[in-house]
């Protein structure tokens, strides 16, 4: 896997390449916000770590979680606002080790692109990583996991009924596969 050849994450290696184009295909464009968060996350937290007062880690955290979500903002102040100072200490000391937690609900009130814009004209220095023995810069955000409740009283899943491909995937027409169908036809069981 390729590893940052510059700058203050040098020597870090990539774990997971996801495909953009997977993600523009499923129309989940908010995955690609989520990594993106998430690479301007790691810069914010080195700008924390490298701060000694604790004024200037709290103006480095609110002011970027201002321009992130207003909510997540004012429930980070109203959390933090009933820290003593050792916790407060404490709460930064967590941030850098363990990252940034950041809200985006899955569909609507996400980031927009024009606050995305905004966050690159206001953290300049925060550029895309150059690695070795790639010529093209990619951008790398840190790996997460997150954890969904799943209930599926009052949900719907659908599923191919065609036959699975050797993938174990639902078959697709030669026409589809070609692109000459904007859609596939293969049949479908809601449930």
């Amino acid at each position: 896997m390729p590893m940052i050849a510059e700058g203050p994450f040098k020597g870090e290696r990539v774990e997971l390449i996801q495909n953009s184009l997977g993600i523009m295909n499923r129309l989940i464009p908010s995955a690609l916000y989520e990594l993106e968060l998430n690479f301007i996350s790691m810069h914010i937290r080195k700008y924390i770590e490298r701060e000694e007062t604790l004024e200037g880690k709290e103006q480095h955290l609110f002011d970027y979680l201002k321009l992130i979500d207003n909510r997540q903002y004012e429930n980070t102040i109203d959390f933090y606002k009933n820290l003593d100072d050792k916790s407060k200490y404490e709460f930064f000391n967590e941030l850098v080790e363990k990252g940034i937690p950041i809200l985006q609900p899955p569909f609507w009130g996400n980031i927009s692109l024009e606050k995305m814009t905004e966050l690159y004209k206001t953290y300049p220095e925060v550029q895309e990583f150059k690695f070795e023995g790639i010529h093209k810069p990619i951008i790398m955000g840190e790996m997460y996991m997150m954890v969904l409740k799943h209930d599926t009283k009052g949900k719907m899943s659908v599923r191919s009924t065609s036959l699975n491909s050797i993938n174990g995937l639902p078959a697709k027409s030669k026409a589809y596969r070609d692109h000459k169908l904007p859609w596939s036809s293969t049949p479908l069981r809601l449930g």
